[in-house]
């Protein structure tokens, strides 16, 4: 059985360079004379009910900090990506070309009609979701397993053919999605090092 090498110290080596030369010369295969001896740093682990005990809690931890995570970043991702796709849209309906003295065109936003659009937008959005809901339960399941799968079309159709504009929202809902996962992955590990702590294990 081949021990794992722990400290340098416990290694020697028998013969020296002018047998292996001699070796080489006389075409042989070089022998090796490698001693190792067990180190005192050398401590085999067994498995151990705390462990496995703490392998659990950590797996639990895991999956359910997994979860809420993607639970969290898929509402949080369809909030914050819908909001800033109505803001990106906005800002490009009220922005336009000007025509200065010096005859050169610059963009300049509409702050007016920019806040205006984007709080009735939202606004509207609000008002056709509260109508929406006394519909889930007048409806069949089917009918609106189907309305809530026409939504991410009706909303790519309001934002319009800008694909700055689309790419905005999407941006945003991914990072959302992603900021989410990673914060959960965060929580997870420090959960799983309390557990560790809490039996005496080493992490």
């Amino acid at each position: 059985m081949i021990k794992p090498l722990n400290s340098f110290s416990t290694m020697s080596f028998k013969g020296g360079l002018e047998e292996y030369q001699s070796q080489i010369k006389n075409k042989q295969e070089p022998k090796y004379n490698l001693v190792l001896t067990e180190g005192t740093d050398f401590h085999p682990q067994k498995p151990s009910v705390k462990k496995g005990l703490a392998d659990i809690f950590k797996g639990y931890n895991n999956v359910t900090s997994f979860v809420s995570g993607v639970g969290k970043g898929l509402v949080g991702g369809v909030t914050f990506g819908s909001l800033a796709g109505v803001v990106a849209k906005n800002w490009k309906d009220n922005t336009i070309k000007v025509v200065t003295n010096e005859s050169k065109a610059v963009s300049r936003l509409s702050v007016k009609n920019f806040i205006k659009g984007t709080a009735g937008d939202v606004f509207g959005f609000v008002k056709n979701t509260f109508k929406a809901i006394p519909k889930v339960f007048s409806q069949s399941p089917v009918e609106t397993l189907k309305s809530i799968k026409d939504l991410p079309g009706k909303y790519f159709k309001y934002l319009g053919e800008s694909k700055a504009v689309k790419a905005v929202a999407i941006g945003v809902g991914v990072g959302t999605l992603a900021y989410n996962i990673l914060k959960a992955r965060v929580e997870a590990n420090r959960k799983n090092a309390n557990v560790d702590h809490s039996l005496g294990l080493k992490h």
